[in-house]
């Protein structure tokens, strides 16, 4: 019984090796096509949205301004 626990073992290490690769993989890929779309393709102002309803222009710009200067390129995407 040995030799088939070491084989079962083994198979299922590297079974879940696999997913866990997989699915960082995965992770991987969904964020940065996440970004992708939410960089090339805004849909709104994210200043505007964060502002609110009722936002004036002037905190419209200040918010845009504010999000231009504070966050980086790759950071943009946690912040908008």
């Amino acid at each position: 019984m040995g030799a088939i626990g070491s084989v079962l073992s083994s198979s299922m290490l590297l079974y879940i090796v696999r997913r866990i690769l997989w699915g960082a993989f995965l992770l991987v890929v969904v964020s940065a096509l996440t970004f992708v779309i939410f960089t090339v393709f805004p849909s709104a102002d994210p200043a505007a949205l964060r502002a609110g309803r009722q936002a004036t222009p002037e905190l419209i710009a200040r918010l845009g301004e504010w999000g231009r200067t504070q966050s980086p390129e790759h950071m943009r995407s946690l912040f908008a």
